[in-house]
């Protein structure tokens, strides 16, 4: 609790609704769950899958972080696995930006946030505290 910003607090808590920004925040959820080998797969051509609630704490149930962690037995994709989908998101969220600039439809079946939220997510857990980005509201997209 004691890493989360004030919204976020206020969010676990019950004491603020989720907005547009929390909503979209789903997809990097699910590419979080990618990176600890609870999603079996990342399929940039559709939204998260329906089972990601149940990879996840039950916050409802007050479920521990121990008991989560013996429940679901997350464990951090290879250096390799995270490196080459990091590289595939950053080819794509280019893609998307160039497009926007050249006025020609984004590439892609979902919607272009999916790619940058999926993105967010894996940078985050490659980032190097002294490159200036550890924390998710820091995190470097330009492209």
């Amino acid at each position: 609790m004691g890493s989360l910003s004030p919204r976020e607090s206020a969010l676990v808590g019950g004491s603020a609704r989720s907005g547009e920004q929390e909503k979209l925040q789903v997809e990097a959820l699910w590419a979080l769950a990618w990176a600890l080998q609870l999603a079996p797969s990342l399929d940039h051509r559709a939204y998260c899958g329906d089972e990601l609630a149940t990879l996840l704490p039950d916050l409802r149930a007050q479920e521990s972080a121990e008991a989560w962690r013996s429940r679901a037995e997350p464990s951090l994709r290879s250096d390799d696995e995270l490196l080459t989908e990091l590289d595939l998101l950053y080819a794509m969220t280019w893609g998307v930006a160039d497009a926007n600039l050249s006025g020609a439809p984004t590439p892609g079946e979902v919607d272009p946030y999916v790619f940058w939220e999926r993105r967010r997510a894996l940078e985050f857990v490659r980032a190097d505290s002294d490159a200036g980005h550890a924390d998710w509201g820091g995190i470097d997209l330009s492209t």
